[in-house]
C-alpha cells in the first residue's frame, strides 16, 4: 500500500512540474508550417503613446506585400516594406528568402533619417552601402557582415510580422529563435513565449512575448489562429508604449 502511495505521489508531482514548465523548442526549418503564409498585401498602422491613456503620437503607415518570387530556378519569398510618415516616405526594405528554409538570400533597405542605402547578398557574399557612411561605419558593417555569413542559418527579424505566424505556437511554449535584422548587428538567439490565448474582436489569438533585455520592457503579439497574422503588437520600453494593429483591407 506505502509503495503504491508513493508512486501516486511521484505522478502527481510530475504531472504538476510538467504543467508548470514550459516546452522549449529551438526553432528551425522543420518546425515551419510554410503552407500558413500568406501572401498579398498587408497594411498596419504603428503609433507611440507616453502612457496608455495619453494622445497618440508618431503616426506611421507600413505597406508589406509578400509574393512568390522565382530565384535561380528555385521558389523564393519576397517582402517588401513602405514606411510612410505624414507625407513623406521614411523607410524602405526588401528581403529575399529562400522558400525552403526562410533564410535571407538577399536584404536591402534605406532609411531616411541616416539618408543611407545598404545592400546585402548572401547568397553571393556582397555587401554594397551608398550615402554618407562614415569610414568606421563601413568597416563596422563589413565586419558584422562577414561574422553573419559564418554563424549559419538565421531568422529575419526585419520579416518578424510575416514570420511569426508559422512558428509552432502553443500555450506556455517557450520558442528559442536565432533572428537577426540584416545590416544591424551580428545574428543572436532571443526567447519568445507564448503565454497565453485572447481574443481580439471575437478573433481566437496566441499571445507570444519577448522580453527586451535587461527588463528595459516587452514585445507582445497578438496572432490569429485560424487566419495565420499578427492583428496586433504592443511594445513597452521605459514606460513608453508602442502600437502595431492590422488592417482589415489594404490599397
Amino acid at each position: 500500500m506505502k509503495t503504491i502511495l508513493t508512486a501516486i505521489f511521484l505522478l502527481l508531482i510530475f504531472l504538476e512540474s510538467g504543467a508548470q514548465n514550459p516546452d522549449t523548442i529551438v526553432v528551425s526549418q522543420i518546425h515551419i508550417h510554410h503552407e500558413d503564409i500568406r501572401f498579398g498585401k498587408h497594411t498596419y498602422v504603428i503609433y507611440t503613446k507616453q502612457s496608455p491613456d495619453s494622445p497618440i503620437q508618431n503616426q506611421t503607415l507600413v505597406q508589406i506585400n509578400v509574393h512568390q518570387q522565382p530565384y535561380q530556378g528555385k521558389q523564393g519569398i519576397a517582402i517588401s516594406q513602405i514606411w510612410h510618415e505624414k507625407d513623406t516616405i521614411s523607410h524602405t526594405a526588401f528581403s529575399l528568402l529562400k522558400g525552403d528554409d526562410l533564410s535571407t538570400l538577399q536584404h536591402h533597405f534605406w532609411w531616411k533619417r541616416t539618408a543611407q542605402k545598404i545592400a546585402l547578398d548572401y547568397e553571393h557574399q556582397a555587401l554594397d552601402i551608398e550615402g554618407n557612411a562614415t569610414e568606421i561605419q563601413r568597416q563596422k558593417l563589413q565586419q558584422d557582415f562577414g561574422n553573419t555569413l559564418q554563424s549559419g542559418h538565421f531568422f529575419n527579424w526585419h520579416a518578424d510580422l510575416v514570420l511569426f505566424p508559422l512558428f509552432p505556437l502553443k500555450e506556455n511554449r517557450v520558442l528559442k529563435v536565432k533572428f537577426h535584422d540584416p545590416g544591424l548587428g551580428i545574428p543572436t538567439t532571443e526567447l519568445y513565449k507564448v503565454i497565453k490565448s485572447e481574443p481580439i474582436e471575437g478573433i481566437d489569438c496566441w499571445v507570444l512575448e519577448y522580453t527586451l533585455p535587461r527588463n528595459m520592457g516587452y514585445q507582445r503579439f497578438w496572432i490569429a489562429k485560424k487566419a495565420k497574422e499578427v492583428l496586433k503588437e504592443e511594445d513597452s520600453f521605459n514606460g513608453r508604449f508602442r502600437y502595431k494593429f492590422k488592417m482589415t483591407v489594404s490599397e
